[in-house]
């Protein structure tokens, strides 16, 4: 029998995982080519009934309207048999979308588990189709994603292409703290050679002995992370002090452009 990697994922997660992907591999069969997972869930850092489960599936071809139905109707049956998760992202895509899709295949290597099936990337490199790695180059190259962003954040909003708002405040403020903390804070190490992953464990302690001026906003993080319930501190307090964090960021990204 084949068998998809799960000693990898949080406890809670995996009967959730499981089903799904035995019901993803009856559906599809040998047109599934590989599973990646990413976020919270695939490094431990998750909080059941809250975190989302994002997956990356790849078919050998374009999935048909049939397909993504299915998907849509596998979605449904795992929240409510596992409300584990806040939701199941089950969208299938063609691996030859991987081709002409530089960030997602940077995104698989450095931020991603694969937990089944082939590995596209070695496939691809060994046709030549590069895989870029964490660079000064890379980093400088998100400005143009970065200054909306900061210019959202600013007027008290995130894009909704950047994820779903939660209701709770507490919870937005969680979603902030992962999404503008760890994973810009993981750009701006890269930018300064310091990368090593997009981990909480990695990022957070390289950026208090890099940046250590930011620790007031790295303590709420912690607390955020831990469990976002318990804090003591205001939504309003944590964007107030993330908002500096990241014009810190974008400036040091636009001085290094400069250079």
């Amino acid at each position: 029998m084949v068998t998809m990697i799960t000693n990898a994922i949080q406890r809670e997660f995996r009967p959730a995982i499981s089903y799904a992907w035995q019901e993803l591999l009856g559906y599809f069969g040998s047109r599934l080519q590989a599973v990646y997972l990413t976020g919270s869930v695939a490094y431990g850092e998750a909080l059941p009934g809250v975190s989302d489960v994002d997956w990356f599936m790849f078919l050998d071809a374009e999935p048909s309207k049939e397909d993504l139905n299915w998907c849509h109707a596998l979605r449904h049956t795992v929240l409510t048999r596992f409300p584990v998760a806040a939701d199941y992202l089950l969208t299938p895509h063609a691996m030859a979308m991987l081709e002409g899709e530089s960030f997602w295949r940077f995104a698989l290597r450095y931020n991603a588990l694969r937990l089944y099936g082939v590995d596209l990337l070695a496939t691809l490199e060994a046709r030549g189709i590069t895989i870029d790695a964490p660079s000064r180059a890379l980093a400088l190259g998100r400005l143009g994603w970065m200054q909306p962003l900061l210019a959202s954040l600013r007027a008290g909003c995130v894009p909704e292409y950047l994820f779903d708002t939660p209701e709770t405040p507490c919870l937005f403020a969680r979603k902030l703290a992962r999404y503008f903390v760890l994973v810009e804070g993981a750009y701006l190490l890269m930018l300064e050679g310091q990368f090593i992953s997009f981990r909480a464990l990695d990022v957070l302690p390289s950026l208090r002995i890099h940046y250590p001026e930011w620790e007031g906003l790295y303590k709420m993080t912690d607390a955020l992370l831990l469990d976002p319930y318990t804090i003591d501190f205001s939504v309003e307090a944590f964007i107030s002090a993330l908002i500096p964090f990241f014009e810190g960021v974008v400036q040091r990204v636009e001085i290094s452009s400069r250079q």
